[in-house]
């Protein structure tokens, strides 16, 4: 079924190059240039593709534990063993196949989405484009990993929707596995009451953590390394805790909710950024305060996407694309890092808006767009700071949640 999809993308992508060549060209020319800036920086080590596979390397073939050498990074031993199959070409030629592979990616968010809304015209993907074409050039010039990530949570949506249970708890195991936001997926297909999927892909998930490392590293180092991620980063995420690992901060390029509430209720943007004014309450949030303020708006946004999911209960198409899509989103809110290039999880929540533009009124319309523009704006430290993608991506949140909950009550899906 995977060769199936990407063939449709392929077919889909000829029938364009004879029908609308200049289209056909200019997404031809996109990807280009996004493989050349991603070859430019791994090249001049600005590349996170960099910091991939240097502590892979290291891991397998020096005995260093990525997780404590390497700190700015909060990846489980799984990845660094996935990631070192890179290691034995040269930079640049592997990072070209890793942009093969995201360009991939993209084929197959893009032939399931057309799998769950045939009624999509030529015109919704280009907006869905024109909002995520800057994120989807960071991803590329940084080697980053989250458009596959993304391809392989639908593949499992996608599988789910076929009963193929061991296929899709075998996809979402592995996303998981290999970087852990995915598992909120497993919410989803509970409420779905998807039960194989999440008991098979959990442990999937586990296998993929535990076992997999121990056919690339030796059983000792497989056991060290383990220790170190639990620590430094399953147990803190788990408890709500501060990680180990330096990737939390509030630092402008982290446009979680934490990274907001960081910046604009903490003294962190007094701090650090002078453009932000003193908001008058940041000096009485403690972080015990700021802590329990999180974790109760990350509580509250679960249980609205968990109250449309439990709306949208049957399994027909575009309803468990929908939950689906809202939860993914949710990966954004609930890690307490999302960079600006984890926006591209945002694609399947765009997909879910312009399916149902018809039940969207002008003023929500006007709230999506704001929200597109806010993310297409954000390209700069000062405007970063200011939270742009962070509260883009809650716009479009708020106008598709919106408008579903319009589209359910006057045509239920259900």
């Amino acid at each position: 079924m995977l060769k199936e999809l990407i063939t449709v993308a392929v077919n889909d992508y000829k029938q364009l190059l004879k029908n609308k060549q200049w289209m056909a060209i200019v997404i031809f020319l996109f990807f280009i240039v996004c493989i050349s800036l991603s070859v430019y920086r791994v090249v001049i080590y600005m590349s996170d593709f960099n910091m991939f596979l240097d502590p892979a390397v290291d891991a397998k073939f020096f005995g260093k534990d990525p997780i404590t050498t390497w700190t700015n990074n909060s990846y489980s031993p799984f990845f660094y063993s996935v990631m070192s199959i890179f290691s034995p070409f040269a930079r640049w030629f592997a990072v070209i196949l890793w942009s093969l592979i995201s360009i991939l990616s993209l084929m197959v968010v893009y032939s399931i989405t057309k799998f769950f809304f045939p009624s999509l015209k030529t015109k919704h993907y280009v907006y869905v484009f024109l909002v995520i074409c800057t994120g989807l050039v960071d991803n590329f010039q940084l080697g980053q990993c989250n458009i596959l990530i993304l391809a392989l949570m639908m593949l499992s949506i996608y599988y789910a929707y076929h009963k193929k249970h061991i296929s899709s708890a075998l996809w979402i195991g592995f996303a998981s596995a290999f970087k852990l936001v995915p598992a909120i997926l497993f919410a989803n297909f509970f409420l779905r009451k998807k039960y194989s999927t999440v008991a098979l892909g959990t442990l999937f998930a586990i296998l993929f953590t535990m076992i997999t490392p121990i056919f690339f590293y030796s059983f000792n180092s497989t056991g060290d390394y383990l220790t170190s991620w639990f620590n430094a980063v399953l147990f803190p995420l788990a408890s709500g805790d501060e990680m180990v690992t330096t990737t939390y901060s509030f630092c402008h390029t982290n446009q979680s909710l934490d990274g907001f509430l960081g910046r604009h209720f903490a003294d962190y943007g007094i701090n650090n950024y002078q453009i932000i004014p003193d908001l008058g309450i940041y000096y009485l949030v403690s972080p015990e305060t700021f802590k329990l303020i999180t974790l109760s708006l990350k509580a509250l946004f679960l249980l609205l996407i968990s109250f449309l999911s439990i709306k949208l209960k049957n399994n027909n198409r575009e309803s468990i694309y929908i939950s689906s899509a809202f939860f993914i989103y949710g990966i954004l809110i609930i890690s307490p890092v999302a960079w600006v290039n984890y926006y591209v999880l945002i694609i399947p929540l765009l997909f879910v808006f312009v399916s149902s533009l018809n039940y969207a009124n002008k003023l929500i319309k006007g709230l999506f767009i704001g929200g597109a523009i806010l993310m297409l704006s954000d390209v700069d430290p000062v405007l970063q700071s200011l939270s742009l993608h962070t509260i883009g991506g809650l716009f479009i949140f708020v106008a598709t949640y919106i408008t579903i909950l319009k589209r359910i009550k006057k045509h239920p899906l259900n």
